[in-house]
């Protein structure tokens, strides 16, 4: 278990007082109609594999969110 941290209990008492996503109503046909820019990029760096950190550089990541904000 991590150090409880001051930021890490305002982290969680701030997530307490969300409400649970399976609560949440997404309007998907309205969603789905809608003409949004969408850029998916999916985990987190810190539990990469080792290989795929040797490998695989974070500028790429970068610069696909410049390109896509820009």
């Amino acid at each position: 278990m991590p150090e409880p941290t001051p930021r890490r209990l305002r982290a969680v008492a701030t997530s307490m007082r969300e409400r649970p996503i399976w609560e949440a109503e997404i309007p998907l046909e309205v969603i789905r109609g809608a003409a949004l820019p969408i850029l998916v990029i999916c985990g987190t760096w810190q539990r990469a594999p080792a290989a795929y950190r040797e490998h695989v550089e974070p500028a790429a990541v970068n610069a696909a969110l410049r390109e896509f904000w820009g």
